[in-house]
């Protein structure tokens, strides 16, 4: 976790045969509060916005994967 001027920010790096996928999270501080999530694979890169961390970033990786398939 990297804290940048009082802000949170996370990142997570999933290999994959392509390359690498890199998430980036923003926000999600307590319980409830909004949040932002970013996912890269190869110059494609989607977000997804929500209010419970593990189901944005769920979201956001199946946005990615429609994307990647289509």
């Amino acid at each position: 976790m990297i804290k940048d001027d009082g802000k949170k920010k996370s990142m997570m790096f999933i290999p994959v045969r392509n390359g690498m996928i890199k998430v980036h999270i923003f926000g999600f501080h307590f319980p409830g509060s909004w949040g932002k999530v970013f996912a890269k694979l190869n110059g494609k890169e989607v977000s997804s916005v929500g209010t419970e961390r593990k189901k944005t970033i769920i979201q956001c990786l199946s946005k990615l994967h429609s994307t990647l398939s289509s």
